[in-house]
C-alpha cells in the first residue's frame, strides 16, 4: 500500500524502547483491475468478498498444501486469526477514530492482548512433533517487520533467527521462521494500516515466462522440504 512506510516508521518508532516486536504485513489478492491501493477501496472490497487465493491468483497452490489444509488447519489459521485482528486494528483508519474510541475499554484491550498471546502459543507448537506437518497448511510466504534487536540482551535477529534465502518461498518454511521468532520470545503481532495487495497489473510487472524451462530438482516452492522427508 501506499501507506506502508508511514505506517512501519511510525510503529518502529513507537517501539524503539521496547525490542523484539514482529509485525505482520497481510497480503490480499484480488482478480479485478478496479483497484487502488487505498484502506477503504480494501475494506469495501472485503465487504464484496472479492479477495481470492493469492496461490492460486500467482502460480497455483500446491497439492501438499492443499491436503494439510483440509486435513488440518492449524497453519493457516494462525495467519488467519492475525488477519483478523489486522482487520480490527486498522479499522479506525477507515471509520474515523472517534467512532471507535467509544467502543474500546479496558476489557477490549484484555480480549486482543488475550488473542495476540494464543497466536503466539499456536505459533510455538507449530514447532512441536504433533504439528510440524501443519507448515504444509501455509501456502503463503508471511511479510514481517522484524526488529533486529532481539526480546534479550546480546540477542540479534540476524544471527539466530535470519532470514535463508535458499528457504524463502518454500511452502514447508513459510511460517517457520515466525514460528522460530515466537519460541525466542519476540512479540508477534500486526501491523495495522499497512498491507500488500496483488493485482491483475502488480503480478504482470513481475511476472516471467518460464516456459519451455525445466525446473530443477528442489527449485520449486512445492518440492518436498528435507525436515519432514
Amino acid at each position: 500500500s501506499h501507506d506502508a512506510a508511514f505506517f512501519a516508521h511510525r510503529m518502529a518508532l513507537m517501539h524503539q524502547e521496547l525490542s523484539g516486536s514482529v509485525f505482520v504485513i497481510p497480503q490480499f489478492g484480488v482478480s479485478s483491475k478496479e483497484m487502488d491501493y487505498t484502506l477503504t477501496t480494501l475494506s469495501s472490497a472485503k465487504k464484496l468478498n472479492a479477495f481470492e487465493s493469492l496461490s492460486k491468483l500467482d502460480d497455483g497452490s500446491c497439492e501438499a498444501a492443499e491436503d494439510s489444509s483440509s486435513a488440518d488447519s492449524q497453519g493457516g489459521s494462525i495467519f488467519h486469526a492475525l488477519n483478523d485482528m489486522w482487520w480490527t486494528l486498522s479499522g479506525p483508519y477507515v471509520r474515523g477514530p472517534k467512532k471507535d474510541q467509544a467502543k474500546v475499554d479496558d476489557s477490549t484491550h484484555r480480549e486482543r492482548a488475550k488473542t495476540l498471546d494464543d497466536i503466539q502459543l499456536d505459533l510455538i507448537r507449530l514447532l512441536t512433533e504433533n504439528e510440524q506437518y501443519s507448515f504444509y497448511g501455509i501456502d503463503l510466504s508471511p511479510i514481517l517487520m522484524v526488529d533486529n534487536m532481539g526480546p534479550r540482551d546480546g540477542m540479534k535477529t540476524s544471527e539466530i533467527a535470519r532470514e535463508v534465502e535458499e528457504f524463502g518461498g518454500k511452502v514447508c518454511y513459510n511460517g517457520m521462521r515466525l514460528a522460530q521468532l515466537a519460541a525466542f520470545g519476540y512479540t508477534i503481532n500486526v501491523l495495522p494500516g499497512a498491507f500488500a495487495l496483488s493485482t491483475p497489473d502488480s503480478r504482470n510487472w513481475i511476472t516471467v515466462d518460464l516456459s519451455g524451462f525445466s525446473t530443477p530438482p528442489g527449485a520449486s516452492r512445492c518440492d518436498g522440504c528435507f525436515l519432514f522427508d
